[in-house]
């Protein structure tokens, strides 16, 4: 498989967060909107990183080394049995998050779900 999901998993919330800053105070609805979306998404791309995982083996799968800039930063991104289960878990919590959220009265709604969805991107990251 040559899709990143690893990169698409870790950093779709925070990229979901930048729209969510992008949105105007007037428009909520439209906030919840795209923070439902986002966390449902990253939930359902993490399910399928469940399915598509082999645990018969203990090597890392779904490896991913990237070059930013030549030379000084890199990164390489994989999983192995426990971390899958994280990844999981904080992708599973997230919406539940964001779901109780909706219909209360927050008086920061906004910055309250970008918080939401960067939390997530630094704990599957």
């Amino acid at each position: 498989m040559n899709f990143p999901i690893l990169s698409a998993i870790t950093f779709l919330p925070l990229v979901g967060s930048i729209f969510i800053l992008l949105i105007k105070e007037s428009a909520e609805k439209n906030i919840k909107y795209v923070a439902v979306f986002t966390s449902f998404i990253n939930f359902f791309l993490s399910v399928f990183l469940w399915f598509s995982f082999d645990p018969l083996t203990s090597e890392f799968q779904f490896v991913e080394n990237h070059q930013w800039i030549k030379g000084y930063f890199n990164f390489k991104f994989g999983i192995d049995g426990i971390s899958i289960l994280f990844i999981l878990l904080t992708a599973f919590i997230t919406p539940i998050c964001v779901l109780s959220v909706i219909n209360s009265s927050v008086i920061r709604l906004k910055e309250f779900l970008v918080a939401i969805l960067i939390m997530e991107t630094l704990m599957i990251g």
